[in-house]
């Protein structure tokens, strides 16, 4: 019987016959050990265990830290509104009846810094003749302050008589004391007494002879008012060319509002301008009426712009005693803070971010907020140190957080060491992430 073996076939047989004489010649190859082993464990809070070696560690630069029982103070944060305080905005009126100068209509625009004590606007009053123009009341009343100013002099003038009467009978008694005592009739005090006296009675007269001269010269002008003659001269000449007025500012500020031009005419107690002082600021913070039993009794808070997420560029505010305000269709109340704007950092009507410290809670299980992990299915995860080089991952259940810390509702006991540095390594390690 003939058995037909093809080129083929006959190949295999050889190759098999090779192999199983002479195939073991080459050294077998040395299997490398991986830098990681995943062992699954039954334990649904302990599902899964790293354990790395000393080489793969190192390059992870794996860092833990123990969990702790504290108490951490916990924020709200809500929405606040930059307002004026009470008395920043002041509003200048003119003093008088006049034309407006301003010092340069160029550069007088609202949004510019003006000084304390600065003038960039002057008044030149405007002097109608109708003031000379008396009323029948007036009249009456400039004859009473007639017959009052005409008293005073008789009055003053009597009073000067008295004094030189008085004067003369001083120096009278201080000449016979003086005899008295050269021709050893009297005595030392009596001299003493009369040069009193007669110090006391010129000093009368030195006051009388003053208020004669200031009465000398006044007299009652047209418009009821009592002046001198040298000031009634001057007030002549006022009416016929009268000087600017300038317009001094109180305090420094920002011109918020000019609502007068160059040579515009304004009447007495016109607004020329509106000048705000944004170094003080408040912040209005609406609050859920619902939430202020919740809120702790703190004199400062932290409030930020919408921009800035983190709490490093946050400044600092004072809790101030405000006007109480509510909105009962928002069901809100407001609180009032104070902010130091000295930089211009804030602005009036700004929308702000304010953090509200809530009252002290009981302690609590705390971990930085860097050690946990989140799934894609929102699980928050820790890993756990188990062992040398062996970690695990644990469920955890967060309540809040703060810029640091994470606060559990429950997870690892307090004393567990967990990864900070290097869990998401550990996170991608467990999960097949490969370079």
């Amino acid at each position: 019987m003939k058995i037909r073996v093809s080129r083929w076939t006959g190949g295999v047989i050889v190759a098999s016959i090779l192999t199983g004489c002479g195939g073991n010649s080459a050294a077998p190859t040395q299997k490398a050990v991986a830098p990681a082993k995943i062992e699954a464990h039954p334990d649904e809070r302990d599902i899964y265990r790293i354990t790395l070696t000393e080489q793969a560690e190192s390059r992870l630069g794996i860092e833990t830290v123990p969990v702790t029982f504290q108490s951490i103070g916990r924020q709200r944060t809500v929405g606040g509104e930059v307002m004026l305080p009470d008395g920043a905005a002041v509003i200048v009126t003119a003093p008088v009846a006049g034309t407006v100068q301003l010092a340069d209509s160029q550069t007088a625009r609202p949004g510019m810094h003006i000084g304390t004590g600065e003038a960039f606007v002057t008044i030149k009053p405007l002097l109608s003749p109708e003031r000379d123009v008396l009323t029948p009341a007036e009249r009456v009343q400039v004859a009473n302050a007639q017959v009052a100013l005409i008293s005073a002099k008789v009055a003053v003038e009597g009073d000067m008589k008295t004094a030189q009467a008085q004067v003369t009978a001083a120096e009278i008694n201080l000449r016979r004391a003086e005899q008295l005592l050269q021709d050893r009739a009297g005595s030392a005090q009596a001299v003493d007494d009369a040069k009193a006296a007669l110090a006391v009675a010129n000093e009368s007269l030195k006051a009388a002879r003053q208020r004669v001269e200031s009465l000398k010269d006044i007299r009652l002008s047209g418009g009821g008012e009592a002046s001198s003659s040298s000031e009634n001269t001057a007030n002549d000449e006022d009416q016929k060319a009268a000087q600017a007025i300038p317009i001094r500012v109180s305090q420094a500020g920002v011109l918020r509002n000019l609502v007068v031009a160059d040579g515009q005419y304004v009447t007495t107690g016109a607004t020329l301008f509106e000048i705000v002082n944004l170094q003080k600021l408040w912040v209005r913070v609406p609050v859920y009426v619902g939430l202020l039993d919740q809120l702790q009794s703190s004199p400062s808070i932290q409030v930020r712009s919408l921009d800035q997420a983190t709490s490093a560029k946050s400044v600092s505010a004072q809790s101030v005693v405000a006007p109480p305000s509510a909105d009962p269709v928002a069901a809100t109340a407001d609180l009032y803070f104070a902010i130091d704007n000295a930089d211009g950092r804030f602005r009036p009507g700004e929308r702000v971010l304010v953090g509200l410290p809530l009252a002290e809670e009981k302690p609590r299980l705390v971990i930085p907020r860097t050690a946990v992990l989140q799934d894609i299915q929102g699980t928050s995860w820790v890993y756990a140190r188990s062992g040398p080089q062996e970690y695990r991952r644990e469920r955890v259940l967060v309540d809040f957080t703060t810029d640091d810390h994470a606060v559990l509702a429950y997870g690892p006991p307090e004393g567990t060491e967990v990864v900070t540095d290097g869990a998401a390594e550990l996170f991608g390690t467990e999960f097949g992430a490969k370079k």
